[in-house]
């Protein structure tokens, strides 16, 4: 297998498309890469302002309950410096697979690190049935998952309706590519 000229591959989409199931996937046929989410850097912040322990918000039920304080943490950081949250992310070194960039400065900040965009997309009825019908119904009035659907930012476009064994094929062949 080809060892891509990329040091940064992004994967976005919209919620329950399969982005950490892809990178995932990546990571299975890249070991030695990085892997970081977009909210990494936001639930270590929101650890150390209540004294949560390191880590704490990487459980998935502990972060769903912190999601509004995330995304409010998020806008009020970008206020601030637009690039602040991606650039937490693109600290964490090279290779990188960084998952879930959410906003034209960081598509703009991945475009100046020559990183290798993935979309990640699935057909609405398979992401409602992996996001149960509450988290489903949340995501229909979500600002930034109606952005995603319009983001086209990307070098290559991965089709997740399949199984994970077709994902590894897929995953393959953009690695070969690279």
């Amino acid at each position: 297998m080809n060892i891509p000229s990329y040091e940064i591959i992004a994967i976005y989409g919209q919620a329950g498309s399969g982005k950490d199931t892809l990178a995932e996937v990546f990571q299975h046929h890249l070991p030695n890469w990085r892997r970081v989410g977009m909210s990494d850097a936001l639930m270590r912040e929101v650890e150390r302002g209540h004294n949560y322990p390191a880590g704490l918000l990487n459980d998935y039920d502990i972060k769903a309950l912190h999601r509004q304080h995330l995304t409010e943490l998020a806008q009020e950081l970008r206020k601030k410096d637009k690039y602040w949250v991606i650039d937490r992310a693109l600290e964490v070194g090279r290779p990188l697979l960084l998952i879930g960039p959410r906003d034209a400065a960081g598509f703009e900040r991945l475009l100046e690190h020559n990183a290798y965009i993935i979309r990640v997309v699935a057909d609405d009825e398979i992401r409602r049935k992996r996001l149960g019908e509450i988290t489903w119904q949340k995501t229909l009035d979500n600002a930034y998952e109606q952005a995603m659907k319009q983001f086209n930012h990307h070098h290559s476009e991965i089709l997740n309706n399949g199984t994970k064994d077709d994902l590894h094929i897929t995953v393959r062949n953009v690695i070969e590519s690279l």
